[in-house]
């Protein structure tokens, strides 16, 4: 038994590790608490603010219509994201058919959220949050470690903190929510590694699945 508990005790150990070296990978400072995300099969945060269009928007009344999907992404900056976002817009009027919104979060400032918007040329809700507050109800935001802002400012020729008007620089892990009409999370797709985003394909199903359900209730 001893043996058992040294040995589970190792893995344990070493599964954290890995964890901690993707994270930082990726940009984050591992000397602050790492985000996890909230689970599936909880209730959703309210998103009560105001869109880069100046339009208010309440989570509350996007349900009484339909399934809400929350997407966070990194900033204008990123070409992932950048890419990401212009082949999913491709997919939004067969998202929209089942009665679902898309809201597109970042920590960017609005003027940049905006340029987000021109240069993928998509249709979603785009939402600035500079607050960082989406960010945390949502569990995503994480503090950049300084390897990865220099790797930003040399490469990208920017300047993370002042992207997003804060005077550190911090980013959401570029996570996806879907919430259905009574306002719980039914699908997460939560990974440290930027470049791994929830596909259309996975999107559609979750949605299509929650119809489903539903209709047999």
């Amino acid at each position: 038994m001893k043996h058992f508990s040294i040995a589970f005790l190792m893995a344990i150990i070493s599964i954290t590790s890995i964890a901690q070296q993707n994270a930082m990978k990726h940009g984050m400072d591992t000397n602050y608490t790492l985000p996890i995300g909230i689970p599936v099969h909880t209730l959703a945060p309210r998103i009560n603010t105001t869109t880069v269009s100046g339009k208010k928007l309440d989570t509350d009344n996007l349900l009484k219509s339909g399934p809400v999907v929350v997407l966070f992404y990194r900033g204008e900056w990123c070409p992932v994201c950048n890419k990401y976002l212009s082949e999913l817009n491709e997919s939004l009027p067969e998202i929209n058919k089942t009665g679902a919104t898309v809201l597109v979060i970042s920590p960017e400032l609005v003027e940049n959220a905006k340029k987000t918007k021109e240069e993928t040329k998509s249709d979603f809700i785009f939402i600035s949050d500079t607050s960082l507050q989406i960010l945390r109800d949502y569990d995503v935001i994480f503090d950049v470690n300084e390897k990865y802002q220099n790797k930003i400012k040399k490469f990208l020729h920017t300047d993370i903190a002042q992207n997003n008007g804060q005077e550190k620089a911090k980013l959401p892990v570029p996570a996806t929510y879907i919430i259905n009409k009574q306002g719980v999370i039914i699908y997460k797709q939560f990974d440290y590694d930027y470049k791994n985003r929830a596909s259309a394909e996975d999107i559609l199903k979750a949605l299509h699945n929650s119809t489903l359900l539903k209709k047999t209730l």
